[in-house]
C-alpha cells in the first residue's frame, strides 16, 4: 500500500467492520461487536470523512415474530433510505448456505427483518429512495449483476437478465460485486468491485461504474472502460475486504478493511453527478467578432472548410496554417497572417502545403468515397496542423490521412526566414507513428528537456510522449509512450483527450491547451487547460475540473455540431490568444489576461485517489 497520508488506529480487537450506513447526509461505518455480539453505529466526522467519532448507537435486529436475531453469523450489512425509512441488506450464513435478507427501519435502531432476498455467494444492494412501476429494485451480485424487485420488500423476483458480466481483456473480468447504488438524474449509476489477487499473490484493489436506465433498471447506458479507481497492494500486506460505496456531495467514497480491524477509504468524483457542475475558475472569452476565417467559395481548395489553425507568433506578426477544405474533399494547408492576432489576410493563390505522398492520400479519388472513412469533413490529406520554431526552423507536426488505412501523424519543417517569406519549401514529409494505429495530435514542445525532444501525440485514449535525441523516424522507428497523461473517470474529460496547441512556457510551468470528450457527452468537443512542469512535462501540476470553452455558438455547431476544436495558441501583449476551429468549417478564436488564466487554473485542486487511513477520534 502507498504511504500512510494520516496516522494509522483501529478499531478495537473485539470489533470488526462489517458495513456501512448511508443517513441524514452522514456515511456510518456499521461493526460488529464480536463479545457482546451487538452492531455498533460510529457517524462519520473529520475532514473529508476521514474520521469516524466514537460514538454508539447499538442497532437491534428482530425477526418478524418480534425475536431477536443473533447477529454473530451476520455480514456484508448495508443500510439506504428508502420512501418509508431505512431498509438494510445482509448475508446470513446458515452452515454451507449464504443467504441474502432485508430488514425496515424507522429510526435507524430497530430493524425488523422481511425476509429472504435470495441466496447468494456476494450481496445485494436496494436502489436508494426509487420505486419503478410501483416497485422497489436491487442490485444482485455473485460473478455477474443481476436486478430483483418486490412491491413490498417482502416478496422479491430475480430478473433472468444478467445486466452486468465480467469483460474479458478488460481491467473487470474478475468477478463483479455491487459496492454502491445512486439516483442521479441520468440514471442509476452503480459502483462495482472488480478485485482479484494479482501476481506474486498480491491483491489489486479496483472499481468500476455503470449507469442503467430509470425507466429500465436491466438496461446499461454507460460503462467504465478503465477502472475509476484502482490501487495493487504489495506484496505481505494485510488483505482488505470491501465496506461498500457512499456518495456524498458528488464524491464516492469506498471503504475497504482488514481482518485486524483497520478501515481505509479513498474517495473520487462520481460519475453522472446529481446537481449541476460548478463552473470552471478559467474562461475564455470569445472574440466578439468570431469567425475570424471562413471558408472562401471562390477558391477551389478551401470553398468547403478552413479551421483547426495552427498558430505561431514570430517576427511580429501572428502565422496560421490552417486545414482547408475543398470541393474534393482532399485537406490542405492555408496561411493567413496578423499583426494584432485577430483580423488576418489569408493568402488565397495557393495552399502553404499540399499532400506529396501516398500516405498523405495524393492518389485519392474523391468519387470513390463509399470505399474512404470520413476525418472531420475531409476524405484525406493532411490535417490539424501544429507549428514549433526551434532551431532556425519552423517544424510542422500534422495527421496524414490517405482516405482508407488508419490516420498517421507526420513531420515536415522548414526555414524560419522561408516561412516569414511565404516561401513554401518544406522538407519531405515522413510518418512519426507506426502504421496500423490511430495516432493524433503529435506536437514538439518548443524546448528540448535534458538534451531531448519531447513529442506529445495521442493514441486512444490518453495523451502519450516520447523522448528523442534526434527527430529521426526511419526504419520503423516510431513514436513510443514513455509516459502518458491520463483521462479523468467521471469527469468532463472521461473519454479522451488530446493535446491541441503547441505548449506554451511560463513561470509556473507549461501551459497546455487542449481538448477533450466526456463520456457523459460524448457528441461534443470541449476546451481545457492544464500546467506541465517544466523539466518534467510528463507531470501534471495542475489541471481544469471544468471545461473552459464549450460548444454553445451558432458557429461551433454549423457544419459538425458541437465541435470547439484548439489547435494554436500565442501571447501578444500579455494576452492569451486561442484559436480553434468551430463546428469543423471555421476559424475562430477566444482570449484571457495570461497571467490571471494561469492563476485561475492554478486554483483547481488536484483530485486524491490514494487510500487514506481512517482515524477515530477519542
Amino acid at each position: 500500500m502507498k504511504k500512510k497520508i494520516i496516522k494509522k488506529t483501529k478499531l478495537k480487537k473485539a470489533i470488526l467492520p462489517v458495513g456501512l450506513a448511508t443517513a441524514k447526509g452522514k456515511i456510518a461505518l456499521l461493526s460488529k461487536g464480536t463479545k457482546r455480539r451487538e452492531v455498533e453505529i460510529c457517524f462519520v466526522t473529520g475532514k473529508m470523512n476521514a474520521g469516524f467519532s466514537r460514538r454508539k448507537d447499538k442497532l437491534e435486529i428482530v425477526s418478524k415474530t418480534k425475536q431477536k436475531v443473533n447477529i454473530e453469523n451476520l455480514d456484508n450489512m448495508n443500510i439506504v433510505p428508502y420512501d418509508e425509512g431505512y431498509f438494510m441488506t445482509f448475508i446470513r450464513r446458515d452452515g454451507a448456505s449464504r443467504i441474502l435478507e432485508g430488514a425496515v427501519s424507522k429510526d435507524l435502531k430497530h430493524f425488523i427483518v422481511t425476509g429472504k432476498i435470495t441466496a447468494t455467494q456476494k450481496n445485494g444492494l436496494l436502489a436508494p429512495n426509487y420505486k419503478n412501476n410501483g416497485k422497489y429494485l436491487a442490485y444482485l451480485s455473485e460473478n455477474s449483476i443481476t436486478t430483483t424487485t418486490s412491491k413490498d420488500l417482502k416478496k422479491w423476483k430475480t430478473s433472468d437478465i444478467l445486466c452486468l458480466r465480467p469483460r474479458s481483456r478488460f481491467f473487470d473480468h474478475a468477478p463483479l460485486a455491487v459496492l454502491g447504488v445512486s439516483l442521479t438524474p441520468h440514471g442509476l449509476l452503480v459502483i462495482y468491485d472488480a478485485s482479484y489477487k494479482h501476481a506474486g499473490n498480491t491483491q489489486l484493489l479496483q472499481v468500476g461504474g455503470a449507469l442503467f436506465s430509470l425507466s429500465d433498471p436491466d438496461e446499461l447506458i454507460w460503462r467504465s472502460e478503465a477502472p475509476l479507481w484502482e490501487e495493487l497492494l504489495p506484496a505481505g500486506s494485510s488483505a482488505l475486504y470491501s465496506l461498500g460505496a457512499a456518495f456524498q456531495e458528488e464524491q464516492v467514497y469506498l471503504y475497504y478493511a482488514s481482518k485486524k480491524g483497520e478501515v481505509f477509504t479513498v474517495n473520487f468524483p462520481q460519475p453522472f453527478p446529481s446537481v449541476k457542475a460548478k463552473k470552471a475558475f478559467a474562461n475564455l472569452k470569445r472574440f466578439h467578432k468570431n469567425p475570424i476565417i471562413i471558408p472562401d467559395a471562390a477558391t477551389e481548395w478551401e470553398s468547403e472548410a478552413a479551421f483547426n489553425p495552427a498558430a505561431l507568433y514570430d517576427d511580429g506578426k501572428v502565422h496560421l496554417l490552417y486545414r482547408a477544405v475543398g470541393k474534393g474533399g482532399i485537406s490542405c494547408f492555408g496561411y493567413a497572417s496578423s499583426k494584432d492576432g485577430f483580423h488576418f489576410e489569408k493568402t488565397p493563390s495557393e495552399p502553404a502545403y499540399i499532400p506529396r505522398k501516398d500516405f498523405e492520400g495524393i492518389h485519392t479519388k474523391p468519387t470513390q468515397i463509399t470505399d474512404l472513412y470520413k476525418s472531420g469533413c475531409g476524405w484525406g490529406g493532411c490535417e490539424d496542423p501544429k507549428l514549433t520554431a526551434m532551431d532556425g526552423r519552423i517544424h510542422m507536426t500534422y495527421v496524414a490521412y490517405n482516405g482508407y488505412s488508419h490516420p498517421r501523424v507526420a513531420l515536415s519543417s522548414i526555414d524560419r526566414a522561408d516561412f516569414n517569406n511565404k516561401k513554401w519549401n518544406w522538407d519531405e514529409p515522413v510518418l512519426m507513428s507506426r502504421p496500423g494505429v490511430i495516432n493524433k495530435s503529435a506536437c514538439l514542445l518548443p524546448e528540448k528537456i535534458k538534451g531531448k525532444y519531447v513529442i506529445f501525440h495521442r493514441v486512444f485514449p490518453h495523451i502519450l510522449i516520447d523522448y528523442r535525441d534526434e527527430l529521426r523516424f526511419d526504419d520503423g522507428n516510431w513514436l513510443e509512450a514513455k509516459h502518458r497523461i491520463t483521462t479523468r473517470p467521471g469527469m468532463w474529460d472521461s473519454r479522451k483527450l488530446s493535446v491541441g496547441a503547441t505548449p506554451i512556457k511560463t513561470n509556473t510551468g507549461w501551459l497546455v491547451i487542449y481538448h477533450a470528450i466526456d463520456d457523459r457527452d460524448d457528441s461534443r468537443y470541449k476546451i481545457g487547460a492544464m500546467i506541465l512542469a517544466l523539466e518534467d512535462p510528463s507531470r501534471v501540476l495542475f489541471r481544469t475540473s471544468n471545461p473552459i470553452l464549450e460548444p454553445e455558438e451558432h458557429y461551433e455547431n454549423e457544419g459538425k455540431p458541437g465541435v470547439v476544436y484548439p489547435s494554436g495558441a500565442v501571447v501578444l501583449k500579455d494576452e492569451l490568444i486561442v484559436y480553434y476551429g468551430g463546428g469543423d468549417r471555421v476559424v475562430c478564436c477566444a482570449t484571457a489576461r495570461l497571467d490571471q488564466f494561469v492563476k485561475d487554473v492554478k486554483k483547481n485542486k488536484r483530485i486524491s485517489y490514494q487510500l487514506k487511513e481512517i482515524v477515530y477520534s477519542r
